[in-house]
């Protein structure tokens, strides 16, 4: 009985990890092909920031729009 429960969990675990990788893996392609427009959060945990935004400059890795304000 144990082992039957044992593997439904394991089982359960995998599915719910494949559908997450799916959705991220969707998710980016629908961004990249302009389907989603890009979302800019901020998330405070505490002492630590979560900042995503968007930026014009492919080839920049800083921010142009959000809170961070220019710095490309």
């Amino acid at each position: 009985m144990a082992h039957n429960r044992a593997i439904w969990l394991v089982g359960g675990v995998a599915f719910v990890t494949l559908i997450m990788v799916m959705g991220c893996a969707a998710s980016n392609l629908a961004l990249q092909r302009g389907i989603l427009p890009p979302i800019e959060v901020t998330l405070n945990l505490g002492v630590i920031s979560l900042i995503t935004v968007q930026t014009d400059d492919a080839n920049c890795w800083r921010p142009i729009h959000g809170r961070a304000g220019p710095a490309c």
